[in-house]
């Protein structure tokens, strides 16, 4: 051998390229599955029967924490 490595550049460049490619037409090909499948639930649920049931409300929450600070404190609509 003459001191070069075993891939040259040329080679690198082509795998690299045809990596890309194939895993762009994978990602494309998942998104374009996923939007085929959502349509065709989307559809599925448009004719379908809508069922209406009756209910009875049993309680109320008087006390909601809210914890986005993390803090908690509670709220008492009561008052």
């Amino acid at each position: 051998m003459d001191g070069r490595a075993c891939f040259t550049p040329n080679i690198i460049f082509t795998f690299i390229s045809f990596a890309v490619i194939v895993g762009f037409i994978i990602v494309s090909a998942t998104i374009i599955k996923k939007g085929i499948k959502g349509l065709s639930q989307r559809n599925h649920n448009n004719h379908s029967p809508v069922l209406t049931v009756n209910a009875k409300v049993i309680t109320k929450r008087l006390d909601v924490i809210h914890d986005t600070t993390g803090l908690k404190e509670c709220v008492d609509f009561n008052e």
